[in-house]
């Protein structure tokens, strides 16, 4: 588990994210519907969605039930993304990705998944609002930066560090 993080920290923030993309993907959709069909508070899931408050156990069965996984598959992911954030350095709160004001969802969705995603993947997901016809959904472009994202992180040799500069695992190792 990532240090300093317990496990309701990192299901609130999976949670929240799937969420919002949930809410993104579909035009129509609402926290009021979401709900509905979780069993909880419109105000639960605003506060959980805004990072405000963390899931609680009904919450968390509620959302479960929104997005059609088990209890079991909620905490498996959360645990699995949580695992795979690697504290920050000085180096990385440093980094900057140049962004087109064109895509204000583009810039949320990289803004939301800072901590999640390797620089690498930010600056990919950068260059390709040039080549975007159009702005997405903030939960299509986290949805899209999170499969280039487990594309990187695949192309890395296992359980090798990361050179903060430029994702590459350090010379010598």
């Amino acid at each position: 588990m990532t240090a300093g993080r317990d496990e309701n920290e990192l299901i609130s923030e999976y949670l929240a994210e799937k969420l919002t993309a949930w809410l993104d993907r579909t035009k129509g959709r609402t926290l009021d519907a979401a709900a509905k069909i979780a069993g909880v508070s419109k105000t639960q899931l605003s506060n959980l969605k805004n990072g405000t408050r963390g899931a609680g156990m009904d919450t968390i069965v509620g959302l479960a039930r929104v997005f059609g996984l088990t209890l079991a598959e909620v905490q498996a992911e959360a645990l699995r993304r949580g695992s795979t954030r690697a504290p920050k350095t000085k180096d990385q709160t440093k980094r900057t990705v140049v962004l087109d004001p064109r895509y204000p969802a583009l810039a949320e969705a990289i803004e939301l998944r800072a901590d999640v995603w390797l620089p690498k993947t930010q600056e990919t997901m950068a260059s390709q609002a040039s080549h975007a016809l159009f702005d997405l959904t903030v939960g299509q472009w986290i949805d899209q930066g999170d499969r280039v994202d487990a594309q990187n992180r695949k192309a890395l040799p296992h359980g090798r560090p990361l050179d903060v500069e430029d994702d590459t695992p350090p010379a010598g190792r």
